[in-house]
């Protein structure tokens, strides 16, 4: 009976050090992520989306390269290329073209908004690719999370005069990296976080940068060296610790807990915006992201809830 009493007590603290750890990486994953619209749209001022893409994941590529040779484990990284080419399609090569297109003409606030449809697509992908039926309640919130992101864009000038189609490649960016993830989500499992990101940066920067180096060799060439630190800064935020954070977070608390921690990353990116780049937020935008992220937390834990309004039922 002891021996038992200190195994469940043994298997109980792996359990609590597995949460605890979860959400530090969820919270890790947070600050990463809030700094990304900011990097990008002020290095996109001075380079092409095509450039800065390949360029930043080409960055990520050889940081993360590094760490993996300081393991001494970089026999690794080939079989995992092997099997995230999907994931490599969509969640970095069309997202990042379509991202950083739409962000080069429209606002960091605009693209920040339109992010959070990123919940929206993970559950429909969920559904059409996987036959999950969503619980009613879970449904009910997919359209509200909806129906929020357009009440907080329902004042933005710049999507109804004339640059509507910046909305739709912030759209189809978040459609990609969510379908990217749900055609990978079996192939990924068993793959290191670090080996995982070092393989698709360097796939999904290779192709974007060739196609750089031969429309844009000029604009390339004539890079400012100091904008070269910004692209390196935005690859280890957005292709490298964001990332690697999201996996270990996710792989730990699963991916309702850590989507949820990343609720409020839209209002401290919203305010870095305004600190750093000196956009102005409505008070429909305010109202709007205030009422997603209150939608996105009890969407995160809508099966749980789903079960108990049931129960009671």
């Amino acid at each position: 009976m002891r021996r038992k009493s200190y195994c469940l007590k043994k298997r109980g603290r792996l359990v609590e050090d597995k949460i605890k750890s979860g959400v530090v990486f969820g919270i890790l994953t947070l600050l990463t992520s809030a700094l990304l619209p900011i990097t990008s749209k002020f290095t996109l001022n001075y380079l092409s989306p095509l450039a800065f893409s390949s360029l930043s994941m080409l960055a990520a590529a050889a940081v993360s390269l590094l760490l993996i040779a300081a393991t001494g484990s970089l026999g690794l990284v080939l079989p995992a290329a092997k099997k995230i080419w999907k994931l490599v399609f969509f969640s970095y090569v069309l997202f990042s073209l379509f991202f950083f297109l739409a962000q080069k003409h429209s606002s960091a606030t605009v693209g920040i908004i339109i992010f959070q449809l990123e919940a929206v697509f993970a559950f429909a992908f969920s559904f059409l690719l996987f036959g999950q039926k969503p619980h009613k309640l879970r449904l009910a919130l997919v359209v509200a999370a909806a129906a929020a992101v357009g009440f907080a864009l329902s004042d933005t000038s710049e999507l109804f005069t004339g640059q509507g189609w910046t909305a739709a490649f912030f759209i189809a960016a978040v459609a990609c990296v969510q379908l990217g993830y749900a055609l990978s989500h079996n192939q990924i499992e068993n793959i290191g976080a670090l080996h995982l990101v070092c393989a698709a940066s360097a796939m999904g920067g290779i192709g974007p940068l060739s196609l750089a180096v031969a429309f844009e060799g000029a604009e390339i060439s004539a890079i400012q060296a100091g904008m070269l630190p910004f692209v390196i800064l935005h690859g280890i935020l957005g292709w490298l610790l964001s990332y690697l954070f999201y996996y270990e977070s996710m792989k730990r608390i699963g991916v309702p807990f850590a989507t949820a921690l990343l609720v409020p990353t839209p209002a401290v990116s919203m305010l870095l915006a305004s600190v750093f780049l000196g956009e102005a937020t409505t008070l429909r935008q305010q109202l709007g992201i205030a009422a997603l992220m209150a939608i996105l937390v009890l969407l995160a834990f809508s099966q749980t809830l789903g079960k108990k309004l049931g129960e009671k039922a």
